[in-house]
């Protein structure tokens, strides 16, 4: 069992399941996500990676653009490394909401109640996407955070591949965008990644069940 097939194209049935988990996950993100900020946020449907290539290609909309990046880790039954890329805007406005201080990028790094925020939407995020795939396959996944950083996102694809030694080819891109509304506030579309990296054990059992 395989993630692509031999012409490097995503299986079909594995691209539809995840799809299709993608829309549930990322749908109940956001509702959670509008209900601490207090503001209506829309989603844009989820794309999943097509084709097997550079990793740092997939996030080709991002490159030389300092960014958020969380990595958290996966255990149980399915490990390996989330790494999550999401809009500085959209993290900023997010922490002063719920904190009522406007941060710097160094000061949302160094503060205790900044980082709690950060950390608690990545799990937001992840764990939605991840309570889907639980549902549909009946593995039982847990998420611990691992790195908080705002870097360009070449170095921060870097740091799981090189300094957690994931296997870039083995990777699950999740593309999408959030349009973020409050009252007199012009929408702001903010653009995120959900990149996971599963070990070669679990990636054919994940595998195994999505088809």
């Amino acid at each position: 069992m395989k993630l692509f097939q031999n012409d490097n194209q995503l299986d079909p049935d594995v691209a539809d399941a995840l799809s299709e988990l993608s829309n549930v996950g990322m749908g109940k993100a956001t509702n959670a996500l509008g209900k601490m900020m207090g503001k209506r946020i829309t989603i844009q449907t989820p794309v999943i990676t097509p084709t097997k290539t550079d990793i740092k290609k997939l996030v080709g909309k991002f490159q030389g653009k300092l960014s958020m990046g969380i990595v958290m880790r996966l255990g149980d039954n399915l490990r390996g490394v989330v790494l999550i890329i999401i809009d500085q805007k959209f993290m900023h406005d997010l922490v002063a909401t719920l904190t009522g201080v406007p941060y710097t990028d160094q000061q949302m790094l160094e503060d205790e109640d900044s980082l709690s925020v950060i950390k608690e939407v990545a799990n937001i995020m992840a764990a939605s996407f991840m309570t889907a795939i639980s549902s549909y396959t009946g593995l039982r996944i847990y998420l611990t955070p691992v790195m908080v950083g705002v870097d360009i996102v070449e170095d921060l694809i870097s740091y799981p591949v090189e300094k957690m030694y994931v296997n870039p080819q083995n990777c699950i891109c999740i593309d999408t965008s959030f349009t973020v509304q409050g009252k007199k506030v012009e929408p702001h579309k903010c653009q995120g990644n959900m990149v996971i990296f599963p070990d070669d054990a679990s990636l054919e059992v994940l595998v195994g069940k999505l088809i």
